[in-house]
């Protein structure tokens, strides 16, 4: 499993043009304009995915557009804690890759947030926080790769783009990193084990205190798939090879199985937005399509609606 992520990075790193990307150092440019076509997305929308270059938001049976511009990578996307913005990974023209901020209603521009030193950061979710951190403030978690280094870390940084701090510090390959509702601790992918990290203030500053993996999961957890809390807490949700799992926080041995198996390359679950379902994305034929299960047993397999694109990561308002 870890030989088949690394042979994804290694394949990544081949098209990228450089191993670490140069960006512009000014963060706090005026909002950049953007381009959208199609509907608008519903006012009520919960979800949002992407395609690689257009961002969705669905309300479940209706779906629009919120960004969408050709030849440039709009990405993997995370609600902001009132619901009010969605951040992302963004090539920007002007300010290069990066993660970036927009109006959740469609309206505004969008504005850069940090940069990126590397494009391989962009195949792992970010997770902005469903309420304030040990820091006080909000803070958004993504992975990047430090100059010199060869493996993904995670960072933290305030959604204004001040006070970005790296978190991990060792060999593992960390990514989709996603915080707890209380925002004291954070589930992360360590290289084929999802970590439970606790975090506080060291000398003023965010930093893991203690970290423990899941174990148990049949059949391991391949790196990269990534993971969702619950947003009462008390669950973590993800997928491995094809299943999908519920693990209770509080005792990581109460694993239960909810859904599978499905294609290996099936979107990633959430939970909604009231914890009752699990949604993810998977394709049937004719169609790849959103579905979702029940979060206590499974039961219940509904379409939501159809997706065009062959593959992308899901992100729900909190």
């Amino acid at each position: 499993m870890i030989t088949t992520a690394r042979c994804r990075r290694g394949f990544l790193m081949l098209c990228c043009a450089a191993a670490v990307l140069a960006v512009p150092a000014a963060l706090h440019a005026p909002a950049l304009g953007k381009s959208t076509g199609g509907d608008p997305p519903p006012p009520d929308a919960w979800l949002a995915w992407d395609d690689g270059s257009t961002i969705y938001l669905s309300n479940g049976p209706e779906s629009g557009v919120l960004v969408s511009e050709r030849k440039v990578y709009n990405g993997n996307c995370t609600w902001s804690a009132d619901g009010r913005e969605i951040a992302f990974y963004r090539d920007d023209p002007v300010h290069g890759w990066g993660i970036y901020a927009t109006a959740a209603d469609g309206g505004g521009g969008i504005r850069p947030i940090t940069p990126l030193m590397h494009v391989w950061a962009t195949y792992y979710r970010p997770d902005w926080s469903k309420s304030v951190t040990p820091t006080g403030t909000e803070m958004i978690l993504f992975s990047d790769i430090p100059p010199g280094e060869g493996n993904t870390q995670i960072y933290a940084v305030r959604p204004d783009g001040t006070g970005k701090i790296r978190l991990t510090f060792d060999e593992l390959y960390w990514s989709n990193p996603v915080w707890s509702p209380d925002g004291s601790r954070f589930a992360a992918d360590g290289q084929g084990e999802v970590r439970i990290c606790d975090v506080g203030l060291v000398g003023g500053q965010l930093a893991i205190l203690a970290q423990r993996p899941i174990t148990g999961i049949p059949g391991g957890l391949p790196s990269g798939h990534g993971q969702d809390w619950s947003h009462g807490g008390g669950w973590i949700v993800l997928l491995s090879e094809g299943y999908i799992h519920r693990v209770n926080v509080n005792d990581p041995t109460d694993i239960v199985q909810l859904f599978g198996p499905a294609p290996y390359n099936m979107d990633p679950p959430h939970f909604t937005p009231d914890d009752s379902k699990i949604v993810f994305g998977m394709f049937v034929r004719p169609s790849r399509a959103l579905y979702t299960i029940d979060t206590y047993d499974g039961s219940n397999l509904t379409p939501l609606g159809p997706k065009k694109q062959s593959y992308a990561r899901l992100a729900v308002k909190h």
